[in-house]
C-alpha cells in the first residue's frame, strides 16, 4: 500500500518501534555521550536482542581474523 497523508511512515506498529529505538538513543546519548553510546546499548534499552549470526552462515565467515586462501 503506498503512504498517504494519512499514513506517513508505515503502520503504527512500525512507527511505535521506530520511536522506542530514538528514544532509546536518546537516553542513551544524554547519559554517556554521541561517542560513549554504542548500537548494543541502544538495543538493549529498546529491547532487541541479537541471537548471533543466521544460522546459513558459515562461522569461519564472520572470523575478522581468518585470511583467504
Amino acid at each position: 500500500m503506498p503512504r498517504t497523508a494519512a499514513s506517513p511512515g508505515g503502520c503504527a506498529k512500525g512507527r511505535a518501534r521506530r520511536e522506542q529505538i530514538v528514544a532509546s538513543a536518546v537516553e542513551a546519548y544524554s547519559e554517556t555521550g554521541y561517542h560513549g553510546a554504542s548500537l548494543r546499548e541502544i538495543a538493549k534499552r529498546a529491547g532487541i536482542s541479537h541471537a548471533g549470526p543466521p544460522p546459513d552462515v558459515p562461522a569461519p565467515t564472520l572470523d575478522p581474523d581468518r585470511r583467504p586462501p
